[in-house]
């Protein structure tokens, strides 16, 4: 059969999720499968996705009980009060109003993109339908009772690394029902890719969100006594706040700088958030984040730029060979990760041959379609036809 793709997406804005999506969205709509995206925002980003002939609908945002999370400030029971009965409104409302829209349309799979729990309107619409269940968990699993329940109905859980795929079994998930599928990048060609001019500084750059667990205020940390010993290194952070996310943790980076003497030598810089737009600027890609990482989509995209990368716990441990193709440290101890930036900074052939190491692993496993492998193989399993293999 054709297929048809009821895909559902409630990410935060143009992030790894995203563009996830809209490489799974374009490969499959070239391989003669129907694509329906239902979005919870707009913007530039989904043209291509238009343009490819991907029909987009517009979903309800991110529930009240997302807002109360935001703030902070909220007691966790009520929290769960108000999510429970969320869950219960959503699924027989809206999740009804895409089944029968799939029905109409023709909808042979449901595909939850980024985590189960938000897009509970897909796990309602795939159970109406009768058509399976395909979720993609590009976080790490919570523990909540709703994800153990939830997880048991999907026909297949998709995980963005080992990392996160551990979590998911550790609540309950049966094993013959997941399968790594692990993000990926468009290689950039060599020229792009090419270092970074000599101009007698060395840049650190480092790219996430503003959130207090990626780690900004540890970079700082251990970037002050760089700093201090080579007046020829320079840091910049990448990034912004999520939208209504957090909105002290902006004031916290800045009184960082500040306190560490740093206000000369960071640069905090919030207007971009395409690779091609960072990477070729930095020598160095910094990514540490506290709590570990699902996977770290900017980790193998500054390894594809062919930049020598340091990161943290999690998924980028699934992607650095340490000492070969990137370093991997403990954002806690500041020390450590202080040592291996020194390292780096103070080694431009080490940072060469560092480099010329990521991009060939990224160009070897992690470049679209590639990696889609395992979806592409569930795909054709459930009776999708996907032209030749």
């Amino acid at each position: 059969m054709q297929g048809h793709v009821l895909a559902f997406e409630e990410a935060a804005g143009f992030g790894g999720a995203f563009i996830d999506l809209r490489h799974i969205a374009l490969e499959l709509v070239k391989r003669g499968v129907r694509v329906t995206v239902a979005r919870s925002w707009d913007g530039p980003g989904w043209e291509p996705l238009r343009d490819a002939g991907v029909t987009l609908l517009k979903h309800p945002k991110s529930m009240v009980s997302d807002r109360l999370y935001e703030r902070g400030d909220v007691p966790r029971h009520v929290r769960k009060v108000v999510f429970a009965a969320e869950v219960g409104l959503t699924a027989g409302t809206v999740g009804g109003y895409y089944a029968a829209w799939g029905k109409r349309h023709g909808v042979t799979h449901i595909f939850n993109n980024n985590g189960i729990i938000h897009n509970v309107a897909g796990v309602a619409a795939a159970k109406m339908l009768g058509v399976p269940l395909l979720c993609y968990v590009q976080g790490i699993a919570d523990g909540t009772s709703g994800f153990r329940r939830i997880v048991g109905l999907a026909d297949t859980v998709f995980c963005v690394s080992k990392t996160t795929e551990d979590s998911v079994l550790a609540q309950g998930a049966d094993p013959s029902r997941t399968r790594l599928l692990y993000p990926g990048v468009d290689l950039p060609s060599a020229a792009d890719a090419a270092p970074r001019p000599a101009d007698g500084r060395v840049r650190v750059g480092m790219v996430g969100m503003f959130m207090p667990w990626k780690g900004q205020i540890a970079f700082l940390d251990a970037f002050a006594p760089v700093a201090r010993a080579h007046p020829e290194v320079d840091g910049f952070l990448y990034g912004r706040l999520p939208s209504g996310a957090q909105r002290g943790y902006r004031d916290e980076i800045f009184a960082a700088i500040e306190r560490l003497g740093l206000s000369s030598r960071v640069q905090v810089v919030e207007d971009r958030s395409e690779a091609s737009r960072i990477f070729p600027e930095v020598d160095v890609s910094v990514h540490c984040s506290t709590q570990p990482e699902p996977f770290g989509r900017v980790v193998i995209e500054a390894m594809s730029y062919g930049r020598p990368v340091i990161a943290g716990p999690g998924g980028p441990s699934e992607v650095i060979d340490q000492g070969v193709n990137g370093f991997r440290i403990d954002p806690a101890d500041v020390r450590g990760f202080t040592a291996t930036l020194e390292r780096l900074v103070s080694d431009g052939a080490l940072r060469g041959r560092v480099a010329v190491a990521g991009r060939e692993h990224v160009a070897r496993h992690f470049t679209y379609p590639a990696v889609l492998g395992s979806l592409f193989d569930r795909l054709r399993e459930t009776g999708v036809d996907l032209g030749p293999t």
